[in-house]
């Protein structure tokens, strides 16, 4: 008997725009009739832990596929593979999805200080308000003592102390600064 005949549909879904999606018991992720998915690659898993890993991926997208539209199933199913190797929940794909949409933040430095040749030493970046009130980055340009970025707090008066937060590279100050962010 071929191995074709072994596979069976497991789960059907629709997409919240209407596409249906389809569930097969060898973890692949398809179309109606067994056509591929724009963008979403069909696994044909040989071994039984690669038929696992599949599933695995394969339910966590048929739990989640019905609050994203055709476009978006790509990056679904990416988003499932990935936490589905490392043994996550729907919880986690969710996390990572909002994760990679973030928009990337862009400081917009005003030199408070520069050397004699005129380049900075001191930069400050006043945080949009509505996300992070009352927050101000400090670029201490010559890498500071305990990190090239600080995160202060400025009062009304415009005063600002120290939180002891400091980050070596922008990426870390972003992480954190997505962390506290209000929603």
């Amino acid at each position: 008997m071929s191995r074709e005949h072994d596979v069976e549909i497991v789960a059907r879904r629709t997409t919240v725009d209407s596409f249906p999606v389809v569930l097969w018991s060898d973890g692949a992720v398809t179309g109606v009739f067994g056509h591929a998915l724009p963008g979403v690659p069909v696994t044909r898993p040989r071994t039984a832990e690669s038929r696992d890993s599949a599933l695995r991926a394969g339910w966590l997208f048929m739990g989640e596929v019905e609050l994203y539209e055709k476009t978006e199933l790509p990056a679904l199913y990416a988003a499932c593979r990935q936490v589905a190797k490392r043994g996550g929940d729907p919880g986690d794909v969710r996390a990572l999805l909002a994760r990679d949409a973030r928009p990337t933040l862009r400081p917009m430095w005003a030199v408070t200080s520069a050397d004699r040749d005129g380049r900075a030493t001191e930069r400050v970046w006043r945080l949009p308000r509505l996300m992070w009130p009352g927050l101000v980055v400090w670029d201490h340009v010559s890498h500071g003592r305990s990190g090239r970025y600080e995160v202060t707090t400025v009062d009304q008066k415009g005063v600002c102390m120290t939180t002891g937060m400091f980050f070596p590279t922008l990426d870390t100050l972003s992480a954190y600064l997505w962390s506290v962010a209000r929603a």
